[in-house]
């Protein structure tokens, strides 16, 4: 289901119920789409214990009539809110996760994010890789690259990642693949994988 869309005529990107990234159409809006519909995931985990963002309450809409997309999600005992929102020019989306801690104490809490993308629409072939250089996740397939980051407000980048292979079903549903990783709140480090292909990246913020 998608609930809200982003886009600037060039990338357009499609969320779910709970912010998370179903469609992601490049360069032509409506043609391909280079995640084939599948759904990269958002989790946390707070105090040893792993949470995927389907599971949270959550309301969504756009910021103040303008193509921004604003989610807000109860993980007790944050609140935190996703506002997304494309470039006007470049194909380039952009997300800023606000966590407010309600608790009268520091919180620690890891951010994990998940791509899931089937570059030219199908699965086959697609390269992912950790970039060191850019410190940064690269998904690629001949001329489609999409890379990822994932920094906190002081600019240091992720401090874990993992990229593997996912299996589907007969249907071409996703049933496994590396984001199962995330959910012992740890990633494996694995820098590269080809053919049938997901990654996670995370990091860990204290809340005051």
């Amino acid at each position: 289901m998608r609930w809200l869309s982003l886009g600037n005529g060039e990338l357009e990107v499609n969320l779910d119920s709970h912010g998370q990234i179903v469609c992601f159409y490049y360069p032509y809006v409506g043609q391909e789409n280079q995640t084939s519909g599948n759904t990269n995931r958002i989790g946390f985990c707070h105090a040893g214990r792993f949470t995927w963002v389907d599971s949270c309450e959550c309301d969504m809409g756009y910021l103040d009539d303008l193509m921004i997309g604003q989610t807000r999600l109860v993980l007790e005992p944050f609140e935190i809110t996703f506002t997304d929102f494309v470039d006007d020019h470049e194909p380039l989306i952009t997300r800023i996760i606000s966590l407010k801690n309600y608790s009268n104490v520091k919180q620690d809490i890891r951010v994990f994010m998940h791509h899931n993308f089937s570059l030219f629409d199908n699965d086959v072939g697609d390269t992912g890789v950790f970039d060191p250089e850019h410190h940064a996740i690269v998904h690629y397939k001949g001329l489609r690259c999409v890379l990822a980051k994932l920094v906190d407000e002081s600019g240091r980048g992720f401090d874990q990642y993992a990229v593997g292979k996912k299996t589907a079903d007969v249907e071409g549903n996703i049933i496994q693949g590396t984001y199962l990783d995330a959910e012992d709140c740890s990633l494996s480090g694995n820098p590269i994988e080809q053919g049938f292909v997901d990654s996670v990246i995370s990091i860990g913020l204290d809340v005051e």
